[in-house]
């Protein structure tokens, strides 16, 4: 699969030890999620913590432009090779911590607990942006994670990897802050109406004080609005906030 593949091999968890009669077959595993890709037309990548194996099945045509569409491979060493330095050492400090939650928490809640990494591969020719879902496919009855599923689509993004927990039971979404080294709620960084409106006036030319005078708001109140803004897109410039916020359809 290629040196670059090594982001995704970074799902496999070697350090668990598993009791042979408490786990599931692989085939069995891996036969049940090609069904599964093939009927839902998805791309998925199964990773066997028990057997430490890594499997592919790729049955989404959005993404054969970018990957191939060999079922049972995905043509994107290109892809990774563009990637910056920087985003790829994000993403697998991503992977490392997503396994940490599944083998740190240790109540029945984490089986019904999901991840997603949001990230852009930017090349010569194209500009797509792709979501990691990272699944706890199968724990043994002694709540060893057997499999891990990882499903690859195409999504609106643009700028630094995103990391994202789901908890499915509550419906709660958290994103995962790098300064404070822990989740905190979506509600928490997503853009409001009135910052939305900040950079779409702003992408029309408007000065400062007219953006201020429209929204009857006090010129520090916008600036102090901007610097919140450039934090939660991650961005330094009002010219990669537009871009960012368009990406994301925020605008």
């Amino acid at each position: 699969m290629g040196e670059n593949f090594i982001l995704l091999k970074r799902l496999l968890i070697d350090n668990q030890k598993f009791s042979e009669q408490l786990c599931l077959d692989s085939n069995v595993i891996q036969s049940n999620i090609e069904a599964i890709a093939c009927t839902n037309q998805q791309t998925m990548i199964l990773a066997d913590h028990r057997d430490q194996t890594f499997s592919i099945y790729n049955y989404n045509a959005e993404l054969y432009s970018v990957v191939g569409d060999d079922y049972n491979r995905l043509d994107i060493e290109h892809v990774h090779s563009y990637l910056q330095s920087v985003d790829k050492s994000i993403i697998a400090r991503y992977i490392d911590i997503v396994n940490e939650q599944f083998l740190s928490n240790h109540s029945d809640e984490k089986q019904y607990t999901y991840f997603t990494i949001s990230h852009s591969w930017n090349t010569i020719k194209f500009d797509y942006a792709v979501l990691f879902k990272i699944i706890p496919y199968l724990y043994t009855s002694d709540m060893k994670l057997q499999a891990t599923l990882c499903i690859i689509e195409p999504v609106l993004h643009a700028g630094c990897p995103i990391l994202k927990r789901y908890h499915a039971l509550d419906s709660k979404v958290e994103v995962y802050s790098n300064s404070i080294k822990d989740f905190i709620d979506e509600e928490d960084v997503e853009l409001s109406s009135v910052e939305c409106e900040v950079i779409r006036m702003s992408g029309k030319g408007w000065k400062e004080q007219e953006i201020a005078d429209s929204l009857s708001i006090s010129f520090s109140t916008l600036k102090r609005m901007k610097v919140g803004i450039f934090d939660k897109l991650k961005v330094k410039s009002i010219s990669e906030a537009i871009f960012v916020a368009f990406k994301k359809g925020c605008i």
